[in-house]
């Protein structure tokens, strides 16, 4: 399904921030950042995952862009390789370590993973295996390798993009309701979703350990 908006300034010709859509980020001049390009209603799940890990890493920076509408979100959708909110790309300036947290369709608990960062990737997966998810590689279309994509918009020019099934988002939350009145409560989240967290705690430490952070 082809984009309705190419780009962000095509989008803000047509829909209004704090109405149909928002941004919130938090820069704490880390090298690390957590993104959920397509967060809210857009793709359910993507930014509980970014508020769940900042919660539990705080001095990490964040940026998520949400939809908001009551319906129809999927029209906000801006591809990674056209994404190019002024907020998010300045954020990213000093970044050397970016993952970003993409939904997409599929009946069966996966993630795809895909990006250009070989060794982070590699880390992300080892930590996500040893706690039950399957993590297999990204698909053509899917795969995150572009120089142009979001993901990779940091100062080594790479990073994570991590594509989670509707099924693995799903049990993120208590009777697998991401209804936006059930996900925005974090009572309402689920040990899936600690799990997945804490591998990608883990895996970031371990892959940032010993170099500057």
């Amino acid at each position: 399904m082809s984009d309705v908006y190419k780009n962000y300034q095509a989008l803000t010709s047509d829909k209004v921030e704090g109405n149909h859509y928002q941004v919130r980020y938090q820069d704490h001049q880390s090298l690390l950042c957590l993104s959920a390009p397509h967060g809210g209603g857009i793709e359910a799940g993507t930014t509980e995952l970014v508020e769940a890990i900042s919660m539990s890493r705080p001095a990490w920076s964040w940026y998520v862009f949400e939809g908001l509408q009551s319906s129809g979100n999927r029209d906000l959708h801006i591809t990674s390789t056209n994404f190019d909110e002024p907020r998010q790309l300045r954020l990213l300036e000093n970044v050397h370590w970016h993952i970003t947290f993409h939904g997409m369709r599929g009946t069966k608990a996966e993630t795809y993973i895909g990006g250009r960062d070989v060794e982070l990737k590699e880390t992300i997966r080892q930590k996500l295996t040893e706690k039950g998810f399957i993590v297999k590689d990204a698909r053509k279309g899917f795969a995150g390798m572009e120089s142009r994509n979001i993901t990779n918009a940091t100062v080594q020019g790479m990073g994570v993009q991590l594509e989670l099934t509707a099924e693995q988002r799903k049990r993120f939350f208590r009777h697998h309701n991401w209804a936006k009145s059930n996900r925005r409560h974090p009572s309402n989240w689920t040990k899936s979703l600690r799990d997945y967290k804490n591998a990608l705690v883990e895996a970031i430490e371990e892959h940032m350990k010993g170099r500057p952070s």
